[in-house]
């Protein structure tokens, strides 16, 4: 009866061992075949499992192998490493990928779509660009790819961002599935398409002023020769420089109100000059309630909100308080780029005892290389 019973169990065994071992295979199977019947639903769920059931094969089998070592047993080795190699296999084919891809698109189903991006390495849609640029009376044909997960936001390439010269090739009016047709804005955001797509850069002439303080975004359809209306700026706080053209070196000055076509056109960009100066640091101390007969640490705080960079730049803090003497008030910067903040900072300011109980004017004047002026007054107060 015992030999009966061990015999059983380790029958039991041996059948467990082999249908464990086979349900990878199963697995796989299972996946070609709701893949062949276009059922990506059911496709994507056995190719998690069979995920989850090479991991734990993969790992049974390294184990084997290790024991076998251990062991000095070649034919365990050799069997367990033909099992681990075998679970290489299972992978997505190209041809489980095109009909994958197929049924998903057929079935409009953009899950199944990423799904495969992540998990298969023959799916990667491209997005291709395609323009020409004119230099010295040649004609180049550029392109560029990129390739990235279906649905993924796509900003469309500007005119700044090809490094189109304008004055050559005129505007870019957009971009589009056909050569002759616009389809997209430059600077559009689209979805990453399912398969691989051309954009074709459709250019025209004429000129285009674009501000990004007042939101100005004109486009002027015009020939070269002809005389256009310039726009006008203003902007309290700012200096308006003109009108620039990065891409062919065009420029505007602020006093032209009107502008001859040159060439095939231009895109201009307002140029703004602006600083502001934003706080008055005092340290520890509270700027309601200042010591007198004290060194007080000053720290202003500058940023550059214009489009230009200013050069240049002659910080200096002053009063006209005869209670008040500020210790190394002025500093020089080179140039404070665009968007950029700086601090002027080392400053000392000791008040006399007749400060005491006074709310005093601390001026802030910075000046650039070209005279231009900004300025403003801090009041602090004294105990």
């Amino acid at each position: 009866m015992k030999k009966i019973l061990t015999f059983v169990m380790v029958s039991a065994l041996c059948i467990t061992m082999l249908t464990a071992a086979s349900s990878a295979e199963k697995l796989y199977n299972d996946f070609k075949t709701a893949v062949d019947n276009g059922d990506t639903t059911t496709a994507m769920k056995k190719y998690s499992e069979l995920e989850s059931r090479v991991d734990k094969e993969r790992s049974s089998a390294i184990s084997s192998i290790e024991k076998a070592v251990s062991k000095n047993n070649s034919e365990l080795y050799y069997s367990s490493l033909t099992d681990l190699r075998n679970l290489n296999s299972y992978k997505i084919t190209k041809d489980l990928n095109d009909k994958f891809l197929a049924a998903a698109i057929n079935s409009d189903d953009s899950t199944a779509t990423k799904w495969l991006y992540d998990n298969s390495q023959y799916y990667e849609p491209k997005l291709t660009f395609s323009f020409s640029n004119s230099s010295r009376g040649i004609v180049r044909e550029y392109s560029s790819a990129i390739s990235t997960k279906p649905g993924t936001e796509i900003t469309l390439p500007t005119s700044s961002d090809l490094g189109i010269n304008t004055l050559l090739n005129g505007q870019l009016a957009g971009w589009g599935i056909t050569k002759d047709k616009v389809t997209y804005k430059p600077g559009e955001t689209i979805a990453m398409p399912n398969t691989d797509q051309t954009l074709y850069a459709i250019f025209t002439n004429g000129v285009t002023f674009k501000d990004d303080v007042s939101g100005l975004d004109t486009f002027i359809t015009a020939e070269s020769g002809d005389e256009i209306t310039v726009p006008a700026l203003e902007n309290d706080g700012m200096i308006f420089e003109g009108w620039y053209d990065s891409n062919s070196g065009l420029y505007i000055s602020p006093t032209e109100d009107s502008w001859t076509v040159k060439g095939s056109g231009a895109s201009f960009s307002a140029l703004w000059k602006a600083l502001d100066i934003q706080t008055l640091s005092t340290g520890a101390y509270s700027t309601n309630a200042l010591p007198t007969q004290t060194q007080i640490p000053l720290t202003v705080t500058i940023k550059n909100s214009g489009s230009e960079n200013i050069t240049g730049v002659k910080y200096e803090l002053y009063t006209d308080d005869p209670n008040i003497t500020l210790i190394d008030n002025t500093a020089y910067s080179r140039v404070v780029r665009s968007g950029a903040s700086v601090e002027f900072g080392g400053i000392k300011l000791v008040a006399a005892a007749g400060a005491a109980g006074k709310t005093i004017a601390i001026n802030v004047r910075i000046t650039d290389d070209s005279n231009t002026v900004f300025s403003t007054t801090f009041n602090v107060t004294f105990k």
